[in-house]
C-alpha cells in the first residue's frame, strides 16, 4: 500500500506538470503586437506583470515570434537601480512616430498613468491620485496616438486612474470626449479594516484629510468602504453599520456573463472610479453595486455618490475598453504560465466570495475577460 501511494504522489508530483506542460506547447501561438504603458511604478509591478503571465498563458508572442517581457516590451517606469527610475513613455515622439507605432501596434493597453511620487511627506497626507508626482499624466501623445488606434480599429484598453490627476483638466476633457465617457471626480476603495491600529495598508491621508473635516475625529474599525472626491472630501462607509455587504459588488448582467464567461457577482477588493457613459456608442458590461443599510443610503445621498455605477464599459463595435477599477492588480508573484489549464485549477483554489485575496477577482473575473477581449480581437483585427 505505501509503495502504491509514492507511485500515485510521483505521478502528481512530476507527471501531470509534464503533461500539463506537453500540452501548453502543443498549443498553436497567436502573433499579436500589443502595446503597454505602465506610468505607476511599485516593487512588485504586479499589473505588468499579471497581463504578462496572461500574454504567455495564451501564447501570445510579437511578431518577431517571441513571448512578451514586461521588462523590455513594455513602455513606462523602469528601475534602475533602489533609487532611481526611468520613464520610457512616448511623450517625446513626433506625429510621423506616433503613426508608425499605430501602424505597428494591434492594441494598446494603458494600465496606470500616475507617475512617480515625488515628495514622500505629501504622499502620506494627499490622495493618492492628487499627489504632485514625476512623469505621471495622460499627455497630448498619449491622446494623439490613442486617437489614431481609434481611427485605424485598432484595440483599445484602459484602467481606473486614467482620468484622474495628474493628467490635468484639459487632457481628460479630451480623453472623454473621445471616448464618451465621464469621471465624476469621486474614486474609491475597500478596506478589510478602518482600524488604524492593525491596518498597515490604510494609507494615512485618508485618515488624515477625514479628521481635518470631522474634529479630528476616526471612529471607524470595521471594514468598509472609503470615497474621495477630488476636491478632498472623504466619505467612509462601515460594514455592519452603514453596509450590508463590506465591498462593493460587481454585478455582470445576464447575456454579459455567457458572452464573457463571468460570474453574476464577485466582491472587488480594490481602487474604483466612479465613471459615467451617456454616448450611445458604449454599453455597460458590468456594474459596481454598493449595497447599504438605510444609514449608508442617507451618506451616499447627502455627498450625491451612486450606490451602482459602471464597472466595465465597452464600445459597440468591441475596440474600446474600459475597467473603473484597478483590475490587472494582483499583488502577487504568479508562476506556471507554461503549464496548461492554470486558470481553471486556481478558480477552484479562490472562491469567488472573497474579501481576503485579491487572486480571487483575476482569475474569476480579469482573466476570462481579458482573454476573452484578446481572442475576439485576434479573430476580427483589420
Amino acid at each position: 500500500m505505501k509503495i502504491i501511494n509514492k507511485f500515485r504522489l510521483l505521478i502528481f508530483i512530476f507527471i501531470i506538470p509534464f503533461v500539463l506542460w506537453i500540452w501548453w506547447v502543443l498549443t498553436p501561438s497567436s502573433m499579436m503586437n500589443v502595446f503597454v504603458m505602465n506610468k505607476t511604478f511599485n516593487s512588485e509591478n504586479s499589473e505588468s506583470a499579471a497581463f504578462k503571465w496572461l500574454l504567455t498563458h495564451n501564447k501570445y508572442k510579437k511578431s518577431d515570434r517571441h513571448f512578451y517581457s514586461s521588462r523590455n516590451d513594455f513602455y513606462g517606469i523602469k528601475k534602475i537601480d533602489h533609487t532611481r527610475h526611468q520613464m520610457h513613455d512616448i511623450s517625446a515622439m513626433s506625429e510621423s512616430q506616433l503613426d508608425s507605432l499605430s501602424d505597428y501596434y494591434d492594441i494598446a493597453y494603458y494600465m496606470d498613468t500616475y507617475g512617480i511620487i515625488q515628495e514622500k511627506k505629501k504622499a502620506k497626507e494627499l490622495p493618492k491620485s492628487f499627489v504632485l508626482s514625476k512623469n505621471g499624466g495622460f499627455d497630448l501623445n498619449d491622446i494623439a496616438f490613442l486617437k489614431k488606434m481609434k481611427e485605424k480599429k485598432k484595440l483599445i484598453i484602459t484602467e481606473y486612474n486614467l482620468l484622474a490627476p495628474p493628467t490635468s483638466k484639459e487632457n481628460r476633457i479630451l480623453i472623454e470626449n473621445l471616448f464618451g465617457l465621464k469621471w465624476t471626480q469621486w474614486i474609491g476603495s475597500y478596506f478589510s479594516s478602518l482600524d488604524t491600529t492593525n491596518n498597515k495598508e490604510l494609507p494615512e491621508w485618508i485618515v488624515q484629510l477625514y479628521k481635518n473635516q470631522h474634529n479630528n475625529q476616526w471612529p471607524f474599525r470595521n471594514a468598509g468602504i472609503v470615497f474621495v472626491h477630488s476636491n478632498e472630501t472623504v466619505v467612509v462607509l462601515e460594514n455592519n453599520i452603514d453596509l450590508i455587504n463590506e465591498s462593493p459588488v460587481l454585478t455582470t448582467f445576464t447575456g454579459e456573463q455567457r458572452r464573457w464567461n463571468l460570474p453574476e457577482k464577485i466582491n472587488y477588493l480594490q481602487w474604483f472610479d466612479i465613471m459615467e457613459t451617456s454616448d450611445t456608442n458604449n454599453h455597460v458590461i458590468s456594474t459596481f453595486q454598493i449595497k447599504t443599510t438605510i444609514k449608508g443610503d442617507s451618506l451616499l445621498s447627502i455627498y450625491r455618490i451612486p450606490s451602482n455605477f459602471p464597472g466595465v464599459i465597452e464600445t459597440n463595435n468591441e475596440r474600446f475598453y474600459y475597467f473603473c477599477g484597478n483590475f490587472a492588480d494582483i499583488s502577487e508573484e504568479l508562476y506556471l504560465s507554461n503549464l496548461k489549464f492554470i486558470p481553471e485549477i486556481k478558480k477552484m483554489i479562490y472562491p469567488k466570495n472573497s474579501f481576503r485575496s485579491k487572486q480571487s477577482f483575476y482569475w474569476h473575473y480579469y482573466y476570462p475577460i481579458i482573454k476573452k477581449i484578446l481572442n475576439n480581437y485576434y479573430q476580427k483585427k483589420p
